[in-house]
Parts: structure tokens; sequence; C-alpha cells
């Protein structure tokens, strides 16, 4: 019966990690994306004591004999490495140029971290201003936690490699405003889950994360060279990699399943012979 046990758990995780190297691979040429792992543990061992020589002398190890439960899934974790850049000369592209590092996004009346660059403007004909969006749609904001807007008769924007935001206007006697950019590091990024498309929060408490410096919002010197205009970050998935991985994981799915087989078999076997 354990041996059953086993066998499907390790079937379920196993499945678990396919489902994670298809989501990489589907996003390839997605802006912005870092691949994802899934982390796995052994499960709780049981202890098989009723053995001969178990309490012999000299023995190092512990007494009884291990068995295995399978294993179990401890989460999906995030590779933060800096994908590579591409020039797009569009004025509406930024690419970040240091990895761990995010701009802040809202949507609704939430907030999220992202570093998906394709950006553009949308006019929002509710109080006729535009915004400077994210390909899903979420608005950037500024390092007061409101939304780029812009009046209606924008010419062209300004993004410098600190992360300010010049917009200019068709009218040139009106004067040009200036946003700065919420850039934000974050150097563990274990401590945040992908939450829709090519963005991110937190897992737990924000203060906390702020506190045990897991969290850091950019200012002044810090900021310098974050920033290009005019360009994109590619996915830092390798589809070699990736390909690899599912080769392997399908070989032990095949053999986890041959596992479940013989084990269902044996259970037979003996049911047989009880008879």
């Amino acid at each position: 019966m354990i041996q059953l046990h086993t066998a499907t758990s390790s079937l379920k995780q196993l499945t678990q990690k396919m489902d994670t190297i298809a989501h990489n691979m589907s996003n390839l040429d997605t802006t912005a994306y870092k691949r994802q792992d899934v982390l796995f543990s052994d499960a709780l061992t049981s202890a098989m004591t009723m053995q001969a020589g178990r309490y012999e002398t000299g023995r190092a190890t512990p007494n009884g004999l291990r068995l295995g439960n399978g294993v179990v899934h401890m989460g999906t974790t995030t590779l933060s490495e800096q994908g590579s850049i591409k020039t797009t000369n569009r004025q509406y592209d930024i690419a970040l140029m240091q990895k761990n590092t995010f701009f802040s996004v809202g949507a609704g009346d939430t907030s999220y971290y992202s570093r998906s660059g394709n950006l553009d403007v949308a006019f929002n004909p509710q109080d006729g201003f535009n915004y400077l969006v994210t390909g899903s749609g979420d608005r950037l904001l500024d390092i007061s936690w409101q939304p780029l807007r812009f009046d209606e008769d924008l010419d062209s924007l300004q993004i410098t490699d600190q992360g300010q935001v010049i917009a200019r206007f068709k009218n040139q006697a009106k004067p040009a405003v200036t946003y700065t950019l919420e850039l934000t590091q974050i150097d563990r990024p274990s401590t945040i889950v992908e939450n829709g498309v090519n963005r991110y929060s937190f897992i737990g408490n924000l203060q906390q994360m702020t506190a045990d410096g897991s969290f850091t919002r950019l200012n002044g010197n810090a900021r310098a060279g974050l920033v290009t205009q005019g360009a994109l970050e590619q996915s830092n998935v390798d589809m070699t990699s990736e390909t690899t991985e599912m080769i392997a994981t399908q070989r032990l799915i095949q053999s986890t399943s041959r596992a479940i087989s013989f084990a269902d078999d044996m259970r037979g076997l003996i049911n047989t012979i009880n008879k």
C-alpha cells in the first residue's frame, strides 16, 4: 500500500512540474517574463522498526528501515535572471536594466509590480486624460502612487535613465509635465508571486518585507542607469533548457507510472494468494 501511495504522490507533483515547464515555454516571447521553477521536498518518512538486528552494536544509522512517502510541492519560485535587451526605438517602450527591479502599476484599487515595458498611451473618455499603461492595461504609478496621466493633446514622452517621464504637448506654449516612476528593488524573488499577466504581488506582509530588507524603494543615485527608453527586455526562458527539463520529467512520469502499475499488480497477486 505504501508503494502505491508514494508513487501516486510523486506522479501528482511531477505533473505540477510539467505544467510549470509548459507555462514557461508558452511565455517565451512575452516581454520581460521571468521563468518559474517548482520546489519539491521529501515527504515525511516512516520507520519500519520490526526488523532483525535493529539493536546491533555499533550501528550508526537510526534504528528501523526508512520508507519514503513520495514528495510534496513546496511552492513555485520566480527566477529573476536578466533577459536580453532588444532595441525598438519606440518612445513608449522601456527596459529595466537591473534584475530584481520593478515599476509599480495599478489595476483598480490594487497595486502590483511589473517589468513588462511594452507601454502605450490610452485615452480615458470618462475624465478626458491620457494614461500610460502596460500591455495588460494596468496604469503606471509615480512615486506618490498616483497614475501617470496627461492632457489630451499629448505629443511625446521622454523617459530618462532614472525613470523620469517628461511629457510634451502639441500646444508648445503649454509647459512640459514631469513624473517620476515608482521603482522598487525586490531582493528576494521568492517573496512575490505572479498575479495575472506578467505582474507580481507580495506573498506576505509589506511592512515586514521592508523591515527585513526584502523590499527597497529606489531614490536618488540608486536609480541611475536603471531605465532605457526605446528598448524591451526579452523573457529569460531558454527553450533548450526547458525542452531538456521536459524530456527528463516525462521519463520520470513514465517510470513512476510503471511503479504504480507494478504495485497494483503485486496487490492483485497478494489478494489471489490469500484466497
